[in-house]
């Protein structure tokens, strides 16, 4: 059975028709929720419809294993392919989709450590002069730094900074600067510095991967 015949077939199928239209929206769908969660507008809610594409490549993936059995039946063969055919095309969509998201999301973390070398130096500026860190951020206001800085990502807007004996979880580190990044779902990634740049491969809820001096927890 030729191809363009399957498809024209699945096109016409009111039982397939509407959902080509996911196939369609994934890749678009899924980079543009990364995209807002990471730029200067935006909202990590749109994470969650993210879930959506998830849940539908399991479906997807389900339908590539089981339905080729059922082509061994004649009357259901030309549905079966159709279905199959969505199945495989849902889920190209959606993995280029989740690569090219992953990639925005990648580079907008990469800036953010370089953006934050401002607020770092200074925090290393003010434990070289007074000789043990800052209790807070704000500490570091006007002398240091003229204004503690936003992050530049609308989703994951503030610094959260530990010092003390809350930062000596993180590796027996003296104090730990920390962005809170969930990427989806019921998640709790963050981007981490250490200032003695001890990263473990893994540990606080996740795989962490080094990005400049920082490095990104991936639960």
């Amino acid at each position: 059975m030729p191809i363009q015949t399957v498809l024209a077939a699945s096109l016409r199928s009111p039982h397939t028709r509407k959902l080509w239209w996911w196939v369609v929206a994934a890749a678009p769908a899924i980079v543009l929720f990364d995209y807002l969660a990471v730029s200067p507008i935006g909202s990590d809610v749109f994470l969650w419809f993210k879930m959506i594409f998830v849940f539908g490549c399991f479906a997807a993936l389900l339908g590539v294993v089981v339905l080729p059995f059922f082509l061994i039946f004649k009357k259901w063969r030309k549905a079966t392919v159709a279905w199959l055919l969505l199945s495989v095309c849902f889920l190209a969509a959606s993995l280029v989709g989740f690569v090219v998201g992953n990639n925005v999301r990648k580079m907008a973390f990469e800036g953010l450590a370089e953006r934050s070398m401002v607020l770092v130096e200074a925090v290393h500026s003010y434990e070289e002069t007074k000789g043990y860190p800052p209790e807070s951020l704000v500490d570091l206001v006007p002398e240091y730094i003229d204004a503690v800085p936003s992050t530049g990502m609308m989703a994951y807007p503030e610094y959260r900074y530990s010092v003390g004996e809350d930062a000596k979880y993180f590796s027996g580190n003296p104090w730990v600067l920390r962005v809170p990044a969930p990427s989806g779902g019921i998640n709790f990634d963050e981007f981490l510095y250490f200032p003695l740049q001890n990263y473990p491969a893994s540990g606080y809820g996740g795989q962490l991967v080094k990005v400049g001096k920082w490095a990104y927890s991936r639960e």
